[in-house]
């Protein structure tokens, strides 16, 4: 289940990055877009070691953190 999530996040993030709206969208009241941070990893980036430590915080439109930090 986790996987699954993790996955449904970074579809989200993309999708939310190239300007296409949100994964999930509730119209019925507006809401401020949330800001994503990554610290750690960049676009395009290439890796080649085995491990790769970075961490993502995501906040709703008022700045407050929504979920959890993952790490």
């Amino acid at each position: 289940m986790a996987t699954e999530q993790a996955l449904q996040a970074l579809v989200a993030y993309k999708i939310w990055k190239e300007g296409k709206g949100l994964l999930y969208q509730f119209p019925k009241k507006p809401v401020a877009m949330p800001t994503i941070s990554v610290e750690g990893l960049w676009d395009g980036q290439k890796v080649n070691q085995e491990k790769l430590t970075f961490s993502i915080q995501s906040k709703d439109g008022k700045g407050n953190p929504i979920g959890h930090f993952i790490q």
